[in-house]
C-alpha cells in the first residue's frame, strides 16, 4: 500500500513523463500486490467466530468507498483544476490503510475468541 502511495505522489509531482510513468507503474504494482496480501489478513486478525462479520464489514466499507470516491475525485478536480489533488488524496488513503493493517493484532489462523 505504501508503494502504491509513493507511486501516486510520484505521478502527481513528476515533471518528466518518464517519472510519471514510473509512478503509475509503482502505484499499479503496489495496489495489486496489496490486494492479494490484504485478503489474507482477516484469517490472521479475526477469530474464527468473527471472520464472517469482519469480511462483511470490510466489504461494506469497500462498497461505500467505491461509491463515494468518484464523487470526491470529481470534486477535487473541479476545485483544483488538476488531478494531482486526487492522487494525493489516494496516497493519503493508502497510507491510512497501511497504518490500519500494521496495527491489527495478528494472532494466527486458529485463534479463537475467549469463551465465558
Amino acid at each position: 500500500m505504501l508503494l502504491s502511495a509513493v507511486g501516486c505522489v510520484l505521478t502527481a509531482q513528476g515533471t518528466l513523463p518518464s517519472l510519471q510513468l514510473l509512478g503509475v507503474c509503482l502505484a499499479s504494482a503496489g495496489a495489486y500486490t496489496a490486494m492479494s496480501i490484504f485478503w489474507t489478513t482477516p484469517d490472521q486478525a479475526f477469530s474464527i467466530e468473527a471472520r464472517a462479520v469482519g469480511l462483511a464489514v470490510i466489504n461494506a466499507i469497500g462498497n461505500l468507498g467505491s461509491a463515494a470516491n468518484p464523487l470526491v475525485v470529481g470534486w477535487l478536480k473541479d476545485v483544483t483544476h488538476s488531478y494531482a489533488a486526487s492522487l494525493f488524496y489516494a496516497a493519503i488513503l493508502l497510507a491510512i490503510g497501511a497504518a490500519i493493517v500494521v496495527t491489527l493484532p495478528m494472532g494466527g489462523p486458529t485463534r479463537r475468541a475467549a469463551r465465558p
